[in-house]
């Protein structure tokens, strides 16, 4: 499936975290940690094995090897992925609430065509697919084109988080990703974000090609107006 154009990223400024994002955004970078700090403990779920490993042992046996062997080495580098998420909007209420500090923290919206001039370039943006459960185990055949089927399995969520209608790039490596300015194009501050920060935060793109809106709520609607063009 082709990326849409923008893709979203919820941000929190609660506390500690204000520093952190903060500084994020002045030197132009996502954090991409690894699957094990998600908030869902079914993150990242897959399986190894298949009803041929026996018969491969055996094939395997002169060598001193067995399946085993390969599933760990298979592993070691599975579960050293990490990821970057966004979301498909910025106008996902339940989003604010729960990863922009209940609607103090910020959104920011990236070009996707963008997104990957930077220390992104050859990853990959993937819709996250929804189903009631995993994909079925990688068998030993299945390891010489493991980069796909792990992608997949990486890239797949029970169907109750389908509401956060999320993409993501999976990476071989966590830490700082580094973007171009030009792949920024809006910060959205909450309705509840506090005026420190949201000065703090104008001024970071003052000189930046980055437009900057404040939210508002008004009955049932949020709503946002240019703060910094």
């Amino acid at each position: 499936m082709k990326p849409p154009t923008y893709l979203y990223r919820y941000r929190p400024l609660d506390g500690n975290l204000a520093d952190r994002e903060i500084n994020a955004l002045s030197e132009g970078f996502l954090w991409a940690p690894h699957f094990r700090e998600m908030n869902d403990p079914m993150e990242a779920f897959y399986e190894l094995g298949g009803i041929a490993d026996p018969f491969v042992d055996r094939l395997l046996a002169p060598s001193g090897k067995c399946v085993a062997d390969m599933y760990e080495m298979a592993r070691s580098v599975i579960d050293n992925f990490c990821l970057v998420s966004f979301s498909s909007g910025y106008l996902e209420l339940p989003m604010w609430a729960y990863y922009a500090s209940n609607f103090a923290g910020l959104c920011l919206e990236f070009r996707t065509d963008e997104i990957h001039l930077g220390d992104f370039q050859n990853q990959t943006l993937r819709p996250v697919t929804y189903a009631q459960s995993p994909l079925p185990s990688i068998q030993f055949h299945e390891l010489s084109e493991m980069q796909e089927g792990i992608e997949a399995r990486l890239a797949r969520k029970r169907t109750e988080w389908q509401h956060e209608r999320e993409w993501r790039i999976v990476t071989g490596a966590g830490g700082p990703m580094h973007y171009v300015d030009d792949a920024l194009t809006r910060v959205f501050l909450g309705p509840r974000i506090g005026d420190t920060h949201a000065e703090r935060i104008c001024d970071l793109f003052k000189h930046r090609p980055t437009e900057v809106l404040r939210g508002s709520i008004l009955g049932y609607d949020l709503k946002f107006e240019t703060v910094k063009p």
